[in-house]
């Protein structure tokens, strides 16, 4: 049997372009995990109002604002989430 040590990969290590996209991935991946808990969160007439709002504003930046302005811990939460992200990759080496 062999095992492998965990890459311990580092974005100083990286070129700019990939430490771009890296960045991107990872507030992606904290981004649709505070989602799933906002919209948890959600009363009927706030998901009414977001499905409209998509609809009509599909800039990234304007949606977040929209998502600071109907739920107030929508900050915590992405501080939470991030967090979480962070702690999840220390755990299997990565962080």
């Amino acid at each position: 049997m062999t095992t492998t040590t965990p890459n311990k990969t580092s974005l100083a290590n990286m070129s700019p372009e990939t430490t771009a996209l890296v960045a991107e991935d990872i507030g992606m991946i904290v981004l649709n995990a505070a989602l799933i808990r906002v919209f948890m969160d959600l009363s009927a007439e706030d998901t009414v109002k977001f499905e409209s709002f998509l609809q009509t504003n599909p800039i990234p930046s304007a949606l977040l604002n929209f998502l600071f302005e109907i739920h107030e811990d929508f900050g915590t939460i992405l501080e939470e989430e991030a967090k979480a992200l962070e702690e999840s990759a220390k755990m299997v080496g990565v962080g």
